[in-house]
């Protein structure tokens, strides 16, 4: 206002510390009313800058935690900006601190002016094309590597970092002309003897610097976007595991990953649709199939079930065998999901590392092809399984038992019962989850079930 005698004291640039980085400029002594002043200044980012990334994610967490050194930083809804501006102002005779986040500002033709906050990334990042690559045999498999360009003029090499009794080839180069661009880098990994697994880390070495990142954005019209950096890795699993049924149909439920699982072990999954359960003829066209596996939640959400399960049924009469995976006891399709009476509840094992009694060792299941032993248990991933049957006919057989602490035993995680020619298999066990992680008891277990009969 033309009534107060302004004055621009200092204006600087700091980082998320506190640290000043630069000062810019010196302005004139007196602002006048209503006119802005603009300067402007290259900054160079120090090279020991913090990245830019949620703070709850700059370390690798614990079992259900996030890992947080900073206790400043504990509950504020977001890492600090990188870059602050602070501007010292000189008001009759009093200073005022002001302190502003470094925003980047366009104009959409459509959403209006848009603001995104300014966020540290590193020259690139890597991405792998999977989560977890896994190995059933002793041969040589190729994993690929993304190199993401966040600036033009980057080259380097990608430095893969292995678990112990892991090997590859050498580590290769990149060169990307401009920012955005990709290239797509492969490495030929040899396993080792045994069930082993292990955590693949990779990172980008440029300029004698090394990052390892990935990178993510999440992006919504109703937040500002905000970039995930994490650490670049993989699980790299080795399978000692024998399979007899290789031909699998696959009813989806709720969705989950266990198709593309199996696929990694060498079976071929075809999944079915609506049109593939037409009960005309139902069990004639699964039987080009060794098993049929119902996917988590599908007796929930898969209405054709109750028109599909004479034929199913059938099918499992004619030789085929039948997995069926965890369903709500609510809003169940059908009454009786098995060929005999059969009750889910809701009861669960949430540790992950609760013990499990192998009430039948000898059986099929547990025996063959893959002898299933105590150490098949271990590295299982958030829980042993959810929804275990409550109430079921004698003809079914609980193979396995085990309970959170301080709680009674539950049986009815594994129900097996032969069924004329062929084999019905009920399981609670989670390996929608541990497939996909891939842990290596579990896909030993699963293997067994789905080669009943073969």
């Amino acid at each position: 206002r033309s009534s107060l005698n302004t004055s621009l004291v200092r204006l600087e640039m700091m980082d998320q510390s506190g640290l000043v980085l630069a000062s810019l400029p010196q302005l004139p002594a007196d602002l006048a009313p209503n006119t802005p002043v603009k300067v402007s200044q290259t900054l160079r980012i120090p090279s020991d800058a913090d990245m830019s990334t949620a703070y709850w994610l700059q370390q690798p967490g614990g079992l259900g935690l996030f890992r947080v050194d900073d206790q400043l930083l504990r509950g504020l809804p977001e890492s600090p900006r990188p870059l602050v501006v602070r501007a010292i102002l000189e008001i009759e005779g009093k200073i005022f601190p002001l302190e502003f986040p470094v925003v980047y500002k366009e104009n959409d033709p459509v959403r209006g002016e848009i603001y995104q906050p300014l966020d540290l990334v590193p020259p690139a990042v890597v991405s792998l094309d999977r989560p977890v690559f896994l190995f059933s045999g002793p041969a040589p498999k190729a994993v690929r590597f993304t190199v993401h360009a966040n600036s033009d003029e980057v080259s380097g090499t990608l430095i893969v970092r292995w678990p112990p009794g892991w090997s590859g080839s050498a580590n290769p180069s990149f060169d990307l002309k401009k920012r955005g661009e990709e290239q797509t880098l492969e490495v030929m990994v040899t396993p080792p003897d045994g069930n082993r697994t292990g955590s693949l880390g990779v990172e980008l070495k440029i300029d004698n610097e090394r990052y390892p990142y990935a990178s993510k954005t999440v992006a919504y019209d109703h937040i500002p976007a905000q970039t995930v950096l994490t650490t670049a890795s993989a699980t790299l699993t080795r399978l000692d595991l024998l399979v007899s049924s290789n031909n699998i149909g696959y009813i989806m439920g709720a969705g989950d990953e266990i198709p593309a699982a199996l696929r990694e072990i060498g079976c071929t999954v075809t999944l079915l649709e609506d049109a593939d359960l037409f009960p005309d003829g139902l069990a004639g066209r699964l039987s080009r199939f060794d098993a049929v596996i119902a996917g988590v939640r599908a007796y929930n959400t898969r209405d054709r079930l109750a028109l599909a399960q004479e034929g199913l049924m059938r099918y499992v009469e004619n030789g085929g065998t039948y997995v069926v995976q965890y369903n709500t006891n609510r809003g169940l399709v059908t009454d009786t999901p098995g060929p005999f009476p059969l009750s889910f509840s809701r009861e669960r094992v949430t540790e992950e590392d609760a013990v499990v009694e192998l009430l039948q060792p000898n059986h099929p299941a547990l025996s063959k092809p893959n002898p299933i032993r105590p150490d098949d248990f271990e590295g299982w991933v958030q829980e042993r399984g959810l929804y275990f049957a409550e109430k079921w006919d004698s003809a079914y057989e609980p193979l396995l038992a085990c309970h959170d602490t301080g709680e009674t035993s539950l049986e009815g995680g594994l129900l097996v019962a032969p069924y004329r020619k062929g084999w019905y298999v009920f399981t609670g066990f989670s390996f929608f989850r541990q497939l996909p992680d891939g842990v290596p008891g579990a896909f030993r277990l699963f293997a067994n079930l789905i080669s009943l009969g073969h």
